[in-house]
């Protein structure tokens, strides 16, 4: 479509809808933003387009902006009128996703990263290992820049790297992706979502739809580690890479196309016609979901150019990104992580499997009605002492309470000064509650900053 002086419609101003003003903008397209929400709640996202001309329409969907568009272009993060757009389509105008619009007009390679968790962490990781090459990438998706604003410089990018949820496969399909790494399924994300009217069943379908598509001369990279992953890539006709924490080089030598493993404190990459090896013993990261993260990172930025001298100074220094078993800092050779973005048992288990020796939790937010009993034989072997808060403390309590030295608190600071108070020279303090946030926080990105704005005073 030839954009100047089409008239296009973005509907939702979050960070995808800022990155299609921005391009639509500067293709010379007549530009209208139409959100739901008021200017009020918007007000941070507009001051972030103060230099580009468009027009705005808040609280409403006016049926004849959408009618007369040529093109309307979807937030898939914030809500619609369904109703409004339907007259729209009615009408004949195209609406589509930032996905579906840009699918076709990528030039350079696309590396997808996608699973349940760990996808943040291995698309930086990628894009770190690469950066520190000389080479550029870019990274999109559930974290990241919107992928409009890659079109507006792709000719300064070497790579493309696109961290996808289950929930944006439908959007994706048409994509044609290079690599396509496959990390862990887990219902940890239908746990979140209690009100999901998916069973796991219908989860672990959305991948196996969606890697089927990866045709026979493009890569797949997976998890051997994961009878879930295993069972969705057992029928896939492309070049297939698996990675495990539990192989030796003997068990790889059937895959023809290559494999990656932990051997001895050493991360290898066995390719087709060559070998790598890392040293991971001194890795900042914790705990060995980070290892299979690393692993794919690895193998990912070494086809696309990465060096040796990159790849394990990324290895050795990267400290993980914002509440995701987060380093914080070390204060009085305490040392504070903070994870806030475990909102389940499963990932709070995970966050206390990456210590070796025990630690001071502070865990709890709102209940969602998940079972703590898993919980207890992790909080007696790797917690020293436990701190509970929010709705969820009283039954935690009941559950766990008793296999260590607990204490139940009102407030948010009075957990972490506590934790402090009770902490001696070598001990961690982690946050991961567990949980989802209390009422007092409407998103759980808030929780971790809060924490790091209070130990910040310390």
């Amino acid at each position: 479509m030839r954009l100047k002086g089409k008239k296009v419609v973005v509907a939702g101003l979050d960070k995808s809808g800022i990155g299609a003003v921005k391009y639509f903008s500067s293709r010379g397209a007549d530009v209208t933003v139409s959100d739901l929400r008021n200017r009020l709640e918007i007000q941070k996202a507009i001051g972030l387009l103060k230099d580009v001309e468009f027009k705005a329409e808040f609280g409403r969907y006016n049926p004849k902006t959408f009618t007369d568009a040529d093109l309307i272009l979807c937030s898939m993060k914030t809500k619609h009128d369904d109703r409004v757009l339907a007259q729209a389509k009615d009408n004949g105008v195209a609406i589509k996703t930032e996905y579906e619009f840009t699918s076709g007009l990528i030039t350079k390679p696309i590396v997808c990263v996608t699973g349940t968790n760990g996808k943040s962490s291995t698309a930086v990781l990628i894009a770190e290992m690469m950066n520190r090459s000389g080479k550029k990438a870019y990274v999109t998706g559930h974290i990241g820049k919107s992928i409009y604003e890659y079109l507006m410089n792709e000719e300064g990018y070497d790579l493309l790297i696109m961290e996808l949820d289950s929930d944006h496969f439908k959007y994706a399909y048409s994509f044609d992706f290079d690599i396509v790494a496959l990390l862990n399924i887990t219902d940890e994300k239908l746990i979140e979502r209690a009100d999901s009217w998916q069973t796991f069943a219908d989860h672990v379908k959305l991948y196996s739809d969606f890697v089927g598509t990866v045709s026979r001369d493009k890569t797949l990279v997976y998890s051997r580690d994961c009878e879930n992953v295993f069972t969705v890539v057992s029928n896939i006709k492309s070049h297939s890479i698996p990675f495990s924490l539990n192989f030796d080089e003997s068990d790889t030598e059937s895959y023809k196309h290559g494999a990656a493993f932990v051997k001895n404190q050493n991360l290898v990459l066995k390719k087709t016609k060559a070998k790598h090896s890392y040293d991971v013993s001194t890795m900042k990261l914790r705990g060995d979901f980070n290892k299979q993260n690393i692993m794919v990172a690895s193998f990912i930025a070494k086809r696309y150019g990465a060096s040796d001298e990159a790849i394990s100074y990324v290895i050795n220094n990267f400290a993980g990104i914002e509440h995701r078993l987060e380093f914080v800092q070390k204060k009085n050779n305490v040392f504070f992580y903070n994870d806030a973005r475990a909102s389940t048992v499963k990932g709070l288990i995970r966050s206390l499997s990456s210590f070796s020796k025990p630690v001071i939790l502070i865990a709890g937010g709102k209940d969602r009605g998940e079972n703590y009993d898993d919980l207890c034989p992790y909080i007696q072997k790797n917690v020293k002492t436990l701190i509970l808060l929010g709705e969820s403390k009283e039954r935690m309590n009941r559950t766990i309470g008793d296999n260590t030295e607990t204490f139940v608190v009102g407030t948010f600071e009075e957990a972490v000064v506590l934790a402090y108070q009770k902490s001696k020279s070598g001990d961690v303090i982690l946050y991961s509650p567990g949980c989802l946030p209390s009422e007092n926080f409407t998103r759980i990105e808030e929780r971790g900053k809060h924490y790091k704005e209070i130990i910040g005073t310390f």
